[in-house]
């Protein structure tokens, strides 16, 4: 039979158990005397190391130091508090590997209490036990210290390895983290802010909040359109292109009511009628012309000295030419021209004198001409070169579109910063307007071009009044740049030609 255990054993085991929490007790008291210490401590130094930071001639220097604090913190003793906020990895295989012993060492000295005939000796073990404990703790400090201090050493390698971009954004960001809690300001207790600011406060709360209200309601405007943009990119983009072809089409696609209405002669208070003369013109050119369906044209008495056209051949509306009343002069009959009053820069010219007999002489055209000016338009509205002229503005807006999705997939910006997108949308915009300006240029004479070609392929007498209509143009409009003055010096050349049209103008 084994003897109970007696109580002075007893005793010395609950002493035992009662230091372990009286040191974790002294241990919080140190950490917490410490704290407010390793902060200020901690504000010099990083004070210290961003001022050297700034200055890249003494970088190396500044790492040298850096080093040597770090070294005097490791050798430091008493500092538990800094040892776990630099190295939690160690503490968690320290306790670990402790944990482990001491569930082995428990279990060891239980079995050992049980037996009564070996209390002497086990009291002997527990204190050997101690012992080996505090002798292995002395010795793994600085194992553990120098471990420590070589995984930082690999960690500035590692850092001072990596690009000089990359330590710059480190560095900056570390530099605002410190910044910011500088900057937060301390929050003082309710007792001492005086009775005003106490009274102040709730009008500032109800600024803050109305303004908060506000910024938040126009963000979620423009989040809420950005959303929409990005789930109907394709249906916006084609309606915006199919409505801005529409627009450019509307005189074409009812000339009667936009068109003819505004190029309409008038006399006296009543629209002007066409005369049987150019009619006839109008017919005959037609007819040399092979239009395949005449009955979609139709002319009328329009102001100016050119004729002018509207519409498509193969729409109800059909196509409308308009042609001038000085049609209708001649050589021989010069009233058509001589009968009208033209007034430039708010003057009635003279038909009499020398400019006003040269600018009748450029207006009177022969028949030939005639045909030839009528057909050039007959030709540009039955090729359908409006519709070509009115898809140049949708394909640049097309053309933005494409711009900005391939720029921000080459330089990956899709998901990159706001300011980085706006600027290559602003780019794919400058780049849409220059394609734009280019590109009208460009139509606009393939489809003078074209027209004059097809006008001027009828025949030969078509041909020659082709080149007498464009020199009688040159002659008027070295005539205007006369008449005009400053004005026909800025839109007309000397030989007659007009001056290609800027942004301003």
């Amino acid at each position: 039979m084994r003897p109970e255990r007696r109580e002075p054993d007893q005793r010395e085991e609950n002493q035992t158990r009662e230091k372990k929490p009286d040191e974790r007790e002294e241990n919080q008291t140190r950490e917490k005397r410490t704290r407010p210490e390793r902060r200020e401590r901690d504000q010099r130094e990083e004070k210290e190391t961003r001022e050297k930071r700034t200055r890249p001639e003494r970088r190396e220097r500044d790492q040298r130091e850096e080093d040597e604090t770090r070294e005097k913190r490791t050798r430091q003793k008493g500092r538990e508090g800094d040892q776990r906020e630099e190295d939690e990895t160690r503490e968690k295989r320290t306790r670990q590997k402790g944990r482990e012993g001491d569930q082995r060492e428990e279990k060891e000295t239980r079995e050992k209490r049980r037996r009564p005939e070996r209390r002497e000796g086990d009291k002997r073990e527990e204190k050997e036990t101690r012992e080996k404990r505090t002798n292995q703790e002395k010795r793994t400090r600085p194992e553990r210290r120098e471990r420590d201090q070589r995984e930082e050493n690999e960690t500035r390698e590692k850092r001072t390895r990596q690009r000089p971009e990359e330590r710059r954004e480190r560095d900056q960001r570390e530099e605002n983290q410190t910044r910011e809690k500088r900057t937060r300001p301390e929050k003082r207790p309710e007792r001492e802010r005086t009775r005003p600011e106490r009274r102040r406060r709730p009008e500032r709360r109800e600024h803050r909040r109305i303004a908060v209200v506000f910024s938040s309601d126009m963000a979620s405007v423009w989040l809420r359109a950005s959303v929409l943009l990005q789930k109907y990119r394709s249906p916006v983009m084609v309606c915006t292109c199919s409505g801005l072809f529409g627009l450019n089409l509307v005189q074409h696609l009812v000339p009667e009511q936009s068109f003819c209405a505004l190029y309409q002669a008038w006399s006296k208070g009543e629209p002007v009628q066409l005369s049987d003369k150019l009619q006839a013109l109008f017919q005959e050119v037609l007819q040399d012309f092979g239009v395949s369906s005449p009955q979609k044209f139709s002319a009328f008495a329009s102001f100016g000295f050119h004729p002018v056209a509207a519409g498509l051949p193969v729409l109800p509306s059909g196509a409308h030419v308009g042609i001038p009343a000085n049609f209708n002069s001649s050589a021989a009959d010069s009233r058509g021209i001589t009968d009208r009053t033209v007034f430039i820069n708010g003057r009635a010219v003279d038909w009499s004198s020398a400019a006003g007999s040269a600018l009748s002489h450029a207006l009177l055209l022969s028949e030939r001409a005639q045909k030839f000016a009528v057909a050039r338009e007959v030709a540009r509205l039955d090729g359908g070169l409006p519709a070509v002229s009115a898809a140049v503005a949708p394909a640049c807006v097309g053309g933005v579109w494409l711009y900005s999705v391939v720029l921000k997939q080459m330089f990956a910006l899709h998901s990159g910063p706001v300011l980085f997108r706006a600027a290559v949308n602003a780019l794919s915009l400058g780049l849409g307007l220059v394609s734009y300006f280019l590109a009208a240029d460009a139509v606009g004479q393939f489809v003078d071009y074209a027209s004059d070609r097809r006008a001027a392929a009828v025949s030969q007498d078509y041909a020659r009044g082709g080149v007498e209509f464009y020199d009688k143009l040159l002659s008027r409009n070295k005539t205007l740049r006369t008449l005009m003055g400053p004005k026909g010096e800025e839109m007309y050349a000397p030989n007659g030609n007009l001056f290609p049209a800027t942004c301003c103008s």
